[in-house]
């Protein structure tokens, strides 16, 4: 006899599944929380371990690799003791969400990489009670190219912030790179991986800036919903007004030194202009072979710290 899960699961077979898309730093995650807040989603923070195992069932759709993909996911969301200690908590941390999907599994009748990640996405939706389905994964530019060939039609929405305060939000991570020639790759490495895939369903793709979410959330709310045919949850203005969302938190790069900003403009002027944000310099030097080796070492350097305390403290379990 099929569970209200298995109800749930193919009403929600039939809706797409909306990636929000953005180098970390560039605000997904208050997108993300628009979103459950005011559309009724459930957004799973994925970080690419379901997405990568679908991708290994897409290239290998055995039913001996299926089930071999889906006891991987299953022991990162509900890890031994051991590997809850030294492993990413942001997997585990999740698991609660999970609880009793092994139950389901015998029943899945999974037969493809769509119906892997329509599982386990739909059983978190579940548990929470949300009509609809999202994913943000920081890493998932890496394997990107895959997801279409997966699920045929998803939805994107892309999460735009200024470059340049992206990249000085990064520097003052406690993980990735320090300088910011280094922190500025890196977020240009990633939004120029995301634009590429959305440009190629330009009709599914709805790009946000982080600074108008900011100015004016209601717009930003209701250009989704209209946009996507999405109904907006009963009182979801007083929602927002409890999000307190911080309106003034952009450009903080005029307070950097005008070297640091001609450091970043140098390059990240191609996103900056194809997003419609004004470059500070008319002049951007670009840095010699020397000067960016020079700063490589110096990232290493600024790095040691943050490395040790990173396995110092996955050898605690804290």
């Amino acid at each position: 006899m099929p569970s209200f899960f298995d109800y749930y699961h193919n009403a929600l077979k039939t809706k797409h599944i909306f990636y929000v898309l953005g180098a970390q730093g560039s605000g997904t995650n208050l997108i993300c929380n628009l979103m459950r807040q005011t559309l009724d989603f459930s957004v799973v923070q994925d970080r690419s371990l379901i997405f990568n195992a679908a991708v290994r069932i897409h290239k290998r759709p055995t039913e001996a690799n299926i089930a071999r993909q889906c006891a991987f996911v299953c022991s990162r969301l509900f890890p031994s003791r051991l590997r809850r200690r030294i492993g990413q908590k942001s997997y585990h941390n999740q698991g609660h969400n999970y609880e009793g999907i092994v139950e389901h599994l015998s029943d899945a009748k999974i037969r493809s990489a769509r119906e892997f990640l329509y599982f386990f996405y739909s059983y978190q939706a579940f548990q929470l009670g949300k009509k609809h389905l999202a994913v943000k994964s920081d890493d998932i530019w890496e394997s990107i190219s895959h997801l279409q060939p997966i699920l045929g039609d998803p939805r994107y929405i892309l999460n735009v912030r200024d470059c340049r305060d992206n990249a000085l939000s990064i520097a003052n991570k406690p993980w990735g790179p320090k300088t910011l020639y280094r922190t500025s790759r890196y977020v240009k490495h990633r939004l120029d991986a995301y634009w590429r895939e959305t440009a190629t369903l330009p009709d599914q793709t709805v790009v946000v800036k982080y600074e108008q979410i900011l100015t004016d959330p209601e717009a930003a709310v209701q250009k989704l919903a209209s946009t996507f045919g999405l109904e907006l949850t009963a009182g979801w203005e007083d929602e927002l007004q409890q999000l307190q969302i911080r309106r003034t938190n952009f450009n903080k790069w005029k307070r950097m030194k005008p070297a640091d900003v001609s450091v970043c403009e140098a390059v990240l002027k191609d996103c900056l202009q194809r997003h419609g944000y004004e470059m500070a310099c008319a002049d951007n030097p670009k840095l010699t072979v020397w000067q960016a080796g020079a700063d490589y070492f110096r990232d290493m350097a600024m790095r040691a710290p943050q490395k040790l305390r990173s396995r110092g403290r996955k050898l605690l379990g804290l």
